[in-house]
């Protein structure tokens, strides 16, 4: 069945490649991984990600866009395989201005939540790892539902957006509000739950100072497991985006996560954590260092405390390669394996 499956995934593919108004991008992490993790000594080759989009232009102000995603299979009877599956089945559809709300858009399929995007515009480093919240599976990236999304007032300069950083260039900020099924882009929907987001980005210094951002970020509803249990967000994001280093603190609370799988006794527990990155533009565009630490406390019976030390550097050999030097240590408090340390060197090849 999966060779069929793949079979036709590469027609339809095939049949996508003939349309020439079609426009492809992709982009590919290669990773050489040395150390500890969970007590065991490893040492592998990898591919962590491989995407490639297929974006058309439909008219009126719709498009679409499809993203199969390589995933390698790390359990069952194809343990070792790469498999595809799809990140994102979108449809865009770009309004008029109106109002304070500029370029607002509304995406509906398998679209990207309504927090990360905007995350991964200012930490950059998604080829290292997961962002913060989720890497400790607090709530995903991906999900089956619809956003609706816009810049408040109008554009911060052209100056600004082409030294610094043009993503969500909203001269007094941007927002995003969203419903999901809650299940993430590699689950089902375990029961008739949706979750709500909301993402709220706000530049109180739009003209003095347009490096800096304030983010409020809420998600609420329950657990996508059959007894669904309780599941409540709210996170504050600091960023402070600059043409020679990026800033970022957050801090996050909540009960439960959007999985349903922190519970404890039958009820959610409740979890918080602060995470801080800071990243070094040594040579802008061409060499930087990073670092990141995280905490994290899990308030159940027995309180469960978790830090995390991430630190590298990364060179760009030209305009769509980059190589990637990285230091990762978790140490989990009342664990059977306390420490996890890993030397990783990675490629990340963009199209």
């Amino acid at each position: 069945m999966r060779k069929i499956l793949l079979l036709i995934f590469c027609l339809l593919i095939s049949n996508v490649f003939a349309q020439g108004d079609v426009k492809i991008s992709g982009k590919w992490f290669l990773h050489y991984t040395n150390g500890k993790s969970n007590g065991k000594d490893v040492s592998f080759t990898s591919i962590s990600k491989g995407y490639v989009n297929f974006t058309k232009d439909i008219g009126d102000g719709f498009s679409v866009k499809v993203t199969p995603d390589i995933k390698l299979d790390n359990s069952g009877e194809n343990k070792g395989d790469l498999n595809i599956r799809l990140k994102y089945f979108v449809l865009k559809y770009k309004m008029k201005n109106f109002g304070f709300i500029s370029k607002p858009t509304l995406t509906v399929g398998l679209v990207p939540r309504s927090f990360y995007g905007f995350e991964q515009k200012i930490n950059g480093y998604r080829i290292q790892g997961n962002m913060f919240m989720d890497r400790n599976k607090i709530i995903g990236t991906t999900d089956y539902g619809l956003n609706f999304s816009g810049l408040l007032g109008g554009e911060v300069s052209k100056d600004y957006q082409r030294k610094v950083n043009k993503a969500y260039p909203g001269r007094y900020g941007s927002f995003a509000l969203g419903i999901y099924n809650g299940s993430g882009y590699h689950g089902i929907e375990e029961n008739t739950n949706k979750i709500v987001d909301a993402r709220l980005s706000l530049r109180p210094l739009s003209e003095l100072l347009p490096n800096l951002q304030l983010t409020y970020y809420g998600s609420f509803g329950k657990g996508n497991t059959p007894v669904e249990p309780d599941f409540k967000l709210n996170a504050f994001l600091l960023t402070f985006d600059h043409e020679y280093f990026a800033l970022t603190g957050q801090y996050f609370k909540s009960t439960g996560t959007v999985s349903g799988k922190a519970i404890e006794n039958g009820k959610a527990y409740n979890l918080k954590g602060y995470s801080f990155f800071v990243d070094l533009k040594l040579v802008p565009k061409v060499f930087t260092v990073f670092a990141r630490y995280d905490k994290i406390t899990r308030e159940k019976v027995t309180e469960e405390n978790q830090n995390e030390i991430i630190a590298g550097a990364a060179y760009t050999v030209r305009k769509g390669i980059r190589l990637v030097l990285d230091y990762d240590t978790t140490k989990k408090y009342l664990s059977e394996y306390s420490n996890n340390v890993l030397v990783k060197f990675s490629m990340e090849v963009k199209f």
